[in-house]
């Protein structure tokens, strides 16, 4: 643990402070710079605050300003090898032919952070056009990489329905790679929204010095808000996320009316409206912000609010128990009867879906039918209702 001394002055919130900060305001005497470091390093922005505070080097505590060097020249090591890793598989799949549009982490650090090594990322998201998935697959094994599935979502079940595929490395310096053939994976998304993933590829646009390409910037405003609330249920990563969002208005000016026009055009408006939402109580009033286009019913906001309120971002928690989060997810879905499917899939989902998450394939008629019958027992069981 960091340790300043009794200069500190508790009377600042290490919070506030924070956001302050990250959003390009000097330091304030009496800063607790113990807590907020420690707080910028649980949240993945520490690399970002050491940059951001280099030219107020002198208005900051010995230890503090040592403290998040350390940090940053950790972040920029492991930058490094991340963008060997991304470049090596980049110059495979375009030699065998892929196109490949880079996705979250590695987008934004490319397009909106002064140098990538400040945007901290697990791994590598790289959306490739479904029909070359074998293709690239069989490239980046040739790179030493070996496919890997959760033992709950088989291979199989990943490549009819899941849109994403992992391939990991048993080089140390090697993160995992996501490869994706759609750009919002999962079942939510499946089955309550209408995207035209087409079109979002036709809409991407060149990344500077890479054989890749990024999402337009309204696409990568929306793709930010759904992967955080839909896919991370506002866990792990929000407070980055958010940085992210405020740095993709700062440097990309995104054109909110289209992002408000397309978010209902893909019924994820009360979704997007959410994510929103929690940024401005975050990083105070945005220009523009279409929040009351976005907007759902009154009683449906009141309860959102109150299941993901901004300590829950700070907290870095998600829904302990699966029938919150499935709760969670249907009081996002913008058209009730997607709500009442959804419900419906959890505990009878099609026939192949149930085939291939029990690795039934080569079972009898029978065998089928009675996991049939015990799938909704078993979804209510383990209280994933």
């Amino acid at each position: 643990m960091l340790s300043i001394g009794p200069q500190q002055d508790r009377s600042l919130d290490p919070q506030q402070t924070l956001l302050r900060l990250l959003t390009g305001s000097p330091p304030e005497p009496g800063t607790d710079w113990e807590a907020v470091i420690n707080l910028a390093q649980r949240h993945n922005v520490s690399p970002f605050l050491y940059h951001i505070l280099r030219p107020h080097r002198d208005r900051i505590p010995v230890v503090a300003h040592q403290t998040l060097q350390t940090l940053y020249y950790y972040a920029v090591a492991r930058s490094l090898y991340r963008e060997r890793q991304l470049r090596e598989a980049l110059d495979v799949l375009e030699a065998v032919g892929v196109p490949v549009v880079l996705l979250k982490g590695a987008a934004v650090a490319y397009t909106v952070y002064p140098d990538p090594a400040l945007r901290t990322m697990g791994d590598l998201d790289l959306w490739i056009p479904r029909e070359q998935l074998e293709q690239a697959r069989s490239a980046l094994q040739r790179l030493g990489y070996t496919l890997h599935s959760k033992r709950n979502r088989p291979l199989a079940l990943h490549d009819a329905y899941l849109g994403e595929t992992q391939l990991l490395s048993n080089d140390p310096t090697r993160g995992l790679i996501e490869l994706h053939w759609n750009v919002f994976p999962g079942e939510w998304l499946r089955h309550a929204a209408c995207i035209d993933e087409a079109t979002l590829r036709e809409r991407s646009v060149p990344l500077e010095g890479m054989a890749a390409r990024r999402l337009a910037s309204e696409d990568m405003v929306l793709n930010t808000c759904l992967h955080l609330v839909i896919n991370h249920q506002l866990g792990v990563g929000s407070i980055r996320s958010m940085l992210d969002l405020y740095l993709i208005q700062s440097r990309l000016a995104p054109n909110w009316e289209e992002i408000a026009r397309r978010a209902q055009e893909w019924h994820v408006t009360t979704a997007v409206w959410l994510v929103l939402t929690l940024w401005t109580d975050l990083f105070g009033p945005q220009d523009n912000l279409p929040l009351s286009v976005l907007q759902p019913p009154p009683l449906r906001r009141k309860i959102l609010r109150r299941m993901a309120p901004p300590a829950m971002l700070w907290a870095g928690r998600t829904f302990r128990r699966g029938w919150q989060r499935r709760a969670f997810l249907l009081c996002l879905v913008d058209r009730p009867l997607d709500a009442i499917h959804l419900m419906t899939y959890a505990f009878f989902p099609e026939r192949r879906w149930l085939i291939l998450l029990y690795g039934l394939e080569n079972a009898p008629p029978w065998r089928i039918r009675l996991q049939q019958a015990w799938h909704p027992v078993r979804v209510l069981l383990r209280q994933d209702i």
